[in-house]
C-alpha cells in the first residue's frame, strides 16, 4: 500500500511561494480566471485619544495585486502578509525577539488552533490503540492535562475526549500555584498515570471567572512549568480587552524571555500563545494566531486534524482480522455519536460495507455507524479540510491593519478596552444597587464577563429552579458543578444597555429575597 506525506506536500508549497523550486503539481489557482478586480472597504479611523465619540471614516483599498497575492490556496505559516504583521505585533507587545526559536501559526480562530494542538496529543492516542490492536505494548493509557477552574464550558469536554482533564484551583489572583505545586509534588505517577505534559489557562479575562492572573502568579506558574516539564497552554482571546488603572501584567510568552531560572539562564520553549482578532475586530473574521516554539509550530500549522486516515487504517485492521474492537480502546476518539461511557461491555463490529455496528452482548445491536460517523466533528474544520484561514479575511484585516498603522491599531484598542470598561462599571454599579448584600464578586480587570457568587442557603432552592430564574435574564448564565452546590453566575455586560442590567438584576433579588416566603 502507498502511503502519501501530506506533510510533505504542504512543505512543498511552502518552497513554491518562496521560488526555492518549480512545483508542477500543487494545483496553483489561476489568477487569470479570478473574477474580483478590486475591494474598496469604509473603515472607521481609530480615534486619537480613549473617547468613544464616532471616528472618522477611512477608505481602505485592497488592488488586484493584493488580492490575486492573497486569494490562493497556500501555506500561511510565515510567508503571508498579514502573518509578518503579527509576528511584529507579538515582537512589539511580548517584547520577542528574532533568534530566539519562536515563531507563529495563523488558523480559523484561537479555537481552532488549540483543537489542532489537541490533535497532535491525539495522534498518539490513535497511535497507541493501533499499537494496543496490534499487541505491540500490553497496555495504554491516557494522558492528563492541567486546567484551570472554573473556564469556558466547551473547554473541558474538548480535552475530555483524548485524556483526562484535572482541574486546578483558582482564586481572584488567577491560578493557586501552591495548589498547583501540591499537586506535582504529592501525586504519585506512574507509566500508567503521567505527570501532566500540558497546564491550560485564560490569564486575561478568564471565561467565566473575569480573572486576570497576577504577574507573581505568572511566575511561580513559569517557574513550576521549568521545574516538573510541562507546557503551559496560554489562551489569551481577552488580552487587547485589559482595562485596569494597574500596568498589564506581562504574558507568559513575554515572561519565558525574561525570566531566568535557578541557575541564571533563560529558557524559552515552556509557552504556546493563542491569540485572536475576533474580540477587537469583527467575531464574523475568525482570525487567531499561535506563538511558541518552532517546532510545535510547524506542527501545529501541518497537522491534520481530519483524523480519518486513522480511521481507515483502524478500519483495514478490524475487518482484516474479524477482530472486536472495544469502545473502551478506542474512549476519547469516536464523535459524539457514540456514549463515552457504557455500564456493559461494548465493542465496534467492522462490516464489508465499511460501516461499523456499535454492539453489546447483554442488550445487542445498539447503533449503526457509517465510517465518516466516527470522525471528530469538533476538529473536522482544521488544515485538512479547511487547509488555512479565510485569504479573504486575511486580506481584509492586513489591509485595515496596514491603513490603521501601529499606533492607530493600539488607539483602536485602546478605545475598545475604554468600551468594556465603562460597561463594567455600569454593571458594577446595578450589581451594587440589587445585589450587594445577596452576592459576591472580584472586580473584573478584563474581558467581558462578570462572575458572582449568589449567598443563598444550599437548601433554600432547587438547582433547577436557581437556574430558570438565572437563565431569564439573556446574558446570564447559572453556573454550578454537577456534584457542588456552588451557585455561580457569569453575566456578559458586553451588549446590555444600563436599564436591561438594572431591570435583570432587580428581578433577580426579588426572586432571591422570596424564596424564603414561599
Amino acid at each position: 500500500m502507498r502511503h502519501y506525506n501530506s506533510l510533505g506536500m504542504r512543505t512543498n508549497l511552502t518552497r513554491m511561494n518562496t521560488k526555492c523550486i518549480r512545483n508542477q503539481y500543487a494545483g496553483k489557482f489561476q489568477e487569470e480566471i479570478l473574477p474580483l478586480i478590486s475591494l474598496n472597504i469604509t473603515a472607521r479611523s481609530p480615534p486619537n485619544d480613549t473617547s468613544l465619540n464616532t471616528p472618522n471614516e477611512i477608505s481602505v483599498n485592497i488592488d488586484r495585486v493584493a488580492l490575486v497575492a492573497g486569494l490562493r490556496n497556500r501555506n500561511t505559516s510565515e510567508i503571508t502578509d498579514l502573518a509578518r504583521w503579527l509576528r511584529e505585533l507579538q515582537s512589539r507587545m511580548h517584547g520577542r525577539r528574532a533568534g530566539e526559536g519562536w515563531r507563529i501559526c495563523i488558523g480559523s480562530g484561537s479555537r481552532e488552533l488549540i483543537y489542532r494542538f489537541r490533535a497532535l496529543m491525539l495522534g498518539q492516542a490513535v497511535q497507541a490503540m493501533v499499537n494496543h490492536h496490534n499487541k505491540t505494548h500490553t497496555h495504554t493509557h491516557r494522558d492528563s492535562i492541567f486546567v484551570e477552574s472554573f473556564v469556558y464550558k466547551d473547554i473541558i469536554p474538548m480535552f475530555e475526549t483524548i485524556c483526562n482533564p484535572i482541574m486546578v484551583q483558582t482564586d481572584g489572583d488567577g491560578i493557586c500555584a501552591e495548589y498547583l505545586r501540591d499537586i506535582l509534588e504529592s501525586c504519585k505517577w506512574t507509566p500508567e498515570n503521567p505527570k501532566p505534559k500540558f497546564l491550560y489557562t485564560v490569564p486575561y479575562g478568564c471565561n467565566p471567572t473575569g480573572i486576570t492572573t497576577t504577574t507573581e502568579r505568572r511566575k511561580e506558574v513559569l517557574k513550576l512549568a521549568r521545574e516538573h516539564d510541562f507546557i503551559i497552554l496560554e489562551d489569551d482571546p481577552y488580552y487587547y480587552l485589559y482595562y485596569s488603572e494597574a500596568p498589564r501584567p506581562p504574558s507568559y510568552f513575554a515572561l519565558e524571555a525574561t525570566e531566568s531560572t535557578e541557575k541564571g539562564q533563560y529558557e524559552g520553549g515552556r509557552v504556546v500563545r493563542f491569540d485572536s482578532l475576533t474580540k477587537i475586530l469583527s467575531a464574523g473574521m475568525p482570525i487567531g494566531w499561535a506563538s511558541g516554539p518552532a517546532h510545535l509550530l510547524k506542527l501545529i500549522e501541518r497537522h491534520p486534524g481530519f483524523v480519518c486516515p486513522y480511521f481507515l487504517r483502524i478500519f483495514h485492521l478490524v475487518a482484516s482480522t474479524s477482530n472486536l474492537v472495544s469502545i473502551e480502546t478506542l474512549h476519547g476518539i469516536s464523535s459524539g455519536n457514540i456514549p463515552d461511557v457504557l455500564d456493559v461491555p461494548t465493542f465496534l463490529i467492522a462490516t464489508p460495507l465499511r460501516h461499523f455496528l456499535l454492539w453489546s452482548p447483554p442488550i445487542g445491536l445498539i447503533k449503526a455507524l457509517w465510517l465518516k460517523d466516527l470522525v471528530l466533528s469538533d476538529v473536522s474544520t482544521t488544515t485538512s479540510s479547511n487547509l488555512q484561514a479565510s485569504s479573504l479575511a486575511q486580506v481584509i484585516a492586513h489591509a485595515l491593519l496596514k491603513k490603521w498603522g501601529n499606533d492607530g491599531f493600539d488607539s483602536h484598542v485602546r478605545s475598545a478596552s475604554e468600551f468594556y470598561r465603562k460597561k463594567r462599571d455600569t454593571f458594577e454599579d446595578a450589581m451594587n444597587k440589587h445585589l450587594k448584600e445577596l452576592a459576591r464578586w472580584e472586580r473584573p480587570e478584563a474581558g467581558m464577563f462578570f462572575w458572582f457568587k449568589l449567598l443563598i442557603p444550599d437548601s433554600a432552592v432547587t438547582k433547577v429552579e436557581m437556574r430558570d430564574a438565572v437563565e431569564r435574564l439573556p446574558w446570564a448564565v447559572f453556573w454550578q458543578p454537577e456534584n457542588g452546590n456552588s451557585r455561580y453566575v457569569r453575566a456578559s455586560f458586553s451588549v446590555p444597555d444600563e436599564d436591561e442590567v438594572n431591570e435583570g438584576l432587580e428581578g433577580l433579588r426579588h426572586f432571591i429575597l422570596g424564596i424564603g416566603d414561599t
